[in-house]
């Protein structure tokens, strides 16, 4: 894991993945879901890990073949 990850996410991005992979969630309800996880931590005051939480999702959402789809279409 690079500083960079660490610093955004809490973990690589190759391990983002692997959770994914292994999710038998759609990339929605995943999203969905850690969106639920960080409204519980910023309830709690853990407000740099829901900061990382959000980012997860974001690089989520980003990696998402929908999404680069949209992107080839606006290019």
């Amino acid at each position: 894991m690079t500083e960079q990850e660490e610093v955004m996410f809490g973990m690589s991005t190759e391990q983002i993945r692997i959770v994914l992979a292994d999710d038998i969630l759609s990339v929605e309800m995943q999203v969905i879901s850690i969106l639920s996880d960080v409204q519980h931590l910023m309830e709690i005051g853990q407000n740099d890990r829901a900061r990382k939480f959000i980012n997860i999702a974001k690089f989520i959402l980003a990696e998402h073949p929908t999404a680069k789809m949209a992107k080839k279409k606006a290019a």
